[in-house]
């Protein structure tokens, strides 16, 4: 697999962010995500709105090209947080974060929890345990997974 990452203000002056994964053997064009995701309007919206957007041009753009894609805008405007995110394969239907093991595919987990950083990891069952445990055990689930998120 071959990795993808690119960083842009919007022209709102906003930071947008997408990273993915995509076969190591494809040459992928970009080009129409990224200016997609430059031209993202985002003033007005709530942080569902804003992440909804985001996740209409990562599909439609990033469709059969992306293993896995995650992306996020920094915006002060939504209160507490920068913003939601999205994160997962774009080439399954998406859901919200609901604090499930997923499998995307290709040997991939995500866990993912609403408000919170998405951890894609290489499927591994002691992994697994690991996190079921110290997630039962916390009540502060999110903060778990943003620990995990710096590993």
């Amino acid at each position: 697999m071959k990795g993808y990452f690119y960083k842009t203000i919007t022209k709102e002056g906003y930071v947008a962010i997408v990273a993915g994964l995509h076969k190591r053997n494809y040459k992928a064009d970009f080009k129409d995500l990224e200016m997609n995701l430059e031209n993202l309007e985002i003033n007005g919206l709530d942080i569902v709105q804003i992440d909804e957007n985001l996740l209409e041009i990562i599909v439609k753009y990033g469709k059969n090209k992306f293993i896995f894609v995650g992306g996020c805008v920094i915006a002060d405007i939504v209160g507490e947080y920068s913003s939601g995110g999205v994160i997962g394969n774009p080439n399954i239907s998406p859901n919200c974060a609901q604090g499930l093991f997923e499998d995307v595919g290709h040997g991939f987990t995500l866990l993912s929890y609403p408000s919170s950083p998405g951890v894609l990891y290489k499927e591994n069952t002691e992994i697994n345990k690991y996190l079921l445990k110290t997630l039962k055990q916390s009540s502060m689930k999110i903060e778990v997974v943003k620990e995990i998120a710096k590993l």
